[in-house]
């Protein structure tokens, strides 16, 4: 049975306490969620003593405005600042879901709630958006990576990055110094020291 997250009348006007908010897949992202934001959710929600009592895996996704009083106060709260793909585990106290108002599965009466959450979306803004630096934000060098690709100019191979202009003559072993980089794979990863042998072409 779905329970009516909408209908936050059902909500008691206690005085509320704290959600218990434990991060189970923590995410790093420039745009978290904020009041306002229509959001998608998966969840699954039980008891204190294991009692499943509701899931959106059994049907789909949920769907909602963020801090807008259209479900209960602990999910207003305890889904604030929260990345796509983000899981928390939600403990939310009886006086923030459905207080005294009603009972839920073998719970009669204000009743404590465990959600198991997963962030699927914001609307307007795409996982790549959630997931990377901010936009226009410059690199840190002593963390991430840069490519940069060789490409022939003349009858040089030159080599085009952030750490400068290298030109690769005649078989000659050049070194350079870039940024800090964790792999070199096709092209040139910029980082520490890389010895690259150049042909000239006729």
């Amino acid at each position: 049975m779905r329970l009516p997250l909408l209908l936050t009348a059902l909500a008691t006007s206690v005085l509320a306490t704290e959600v218990g908010i434990e991060v189970t897949n923590p995410v790093t992202c420039a745009r978290k969620t904020q009041a306002g934001d229509s959001i998608t959710v998966n969840y699954r929600g039980t008891l204190p003593n294991g009692e499943e009592f509701d899931s959106s895996y059994n049907r789909e996704p949920f769907q909602f405005s963020l801090g807008k009083g259209e479900v209960i106060q602990g999910w207003d709260q305890g889904l604030l600042d929260m990345c796509i793909g983000e899981k928390r585990k939600l403990t939310i106290p009886g006086s923030l879901a459905y207080g005294t108002s009603r009972g839920i599965g073998s719970c009669k009466t204000d009743c404590t709630l465990l959600f198991d959450t997963e962030l699927m979306g914001i609307k307007g803004v795409t996982k790549e958006e959630s997931v990377n630096e901010e936009p226009g934000k410059a690199p840190d060098p002593g963390k991430d990576e840069e490519r940069v690709s060789p490409r022939q100019s003349g009858l040089d191979h030159v080599i085009l990055g952030f750490a400068g202009l290298l030109f690769v003559v005649s078989g000659t072993l050049i070194f350079i110094r870039a940024r800090k980089a964790k792999r070199a794979g096709k092209g040139i990863f910029g980082g520490d020291r890389y010895a690259v042998v150049g042909q000239r072409t006729a």
